[in-house]
């Protein structure tokens, strides 16, 4: 086309038109999470208590009489270096490692639920986004499944992925999303 005599004049004009044209950037559109907690039962003013904790692995203490309350409404973040304890506490918070001594007692009408990358795991392969999820909310309508899946960014098609196939990121979303189908007020993320 472009060697062609008779084709050559066309092709230089629209060259020239290209040129001149304004180059248009078009913003990407930065897609969100937006959703709502299940509001959970209210609690006691002490949601957990730690007294008199000790944790030691091998020959490190880790911890070694601590005490801590946390309280009804309070948001904690641990901030720390690598290897200081901060996954240590949040396990034993959340009850799923025991101190070597001292105890954790929670507080009336406490359930606790936990976050960790274990959670990828518990993941079934085999469902779809829409079943995994549809799994532990009994009771819920397929509508309400849908509107939660939404606000994690699975819409259309998406609720219909195996789980399988979906992303690292796509699959913390999704345990994300099961975590918050139960009304939990201590959550450990």
């Amino acid at each position: 086309f472009r060697y062609k005599p008779t084709k050559a004049k066309q092709v230089q004009d629209r060259v020239k038109k290209l040129e001149k044209m304004e180059i248009i950037q078009v913003p990407q559109e930065k897609k969100t999470v937006h959703f709502n907690f299940v509001q959970p039962p209210r609690t006691g003013d002490a949601v957990a208590s730690l007294a008199g904790i000790t944790k030691h692995f091998g020959e490190k203490h880790v911890y070694d009489g601590l005490d801590l309350t946390l309280y009804r409404g309070e948001k904690v973040a641990l901030v720390g270096p690598n290897g200081a304890g901060k996954s240590t506490l949040l396990k034993m918070v959340a009850g799923v490692l025991e101190p070597d001594a001292g105890s954790v007692t929670y507080g009336a009408h406490v359930e606790v639920s936990y976050f960790a990358q274990h959670q990828l795991e518990e993941l079934y392969a085999g469902n779809t986004v829409f079943e995994e999820l549809d799994r532990v909310a009994p009771g819920w309508t397929i509508s309400q499944v849908r509107t939660l899946l939404g606000a994690f960014l699975f819409q259309g098609d998406a609720v219909e992925k195996r789980v399988g196939v979906l992303s690292g990121g796509e699959k913390c979303r999704l345990a994300l999303a099961k975590m918050l189908v139960a009304p939990a007020p201590l959550r450990c993320l």
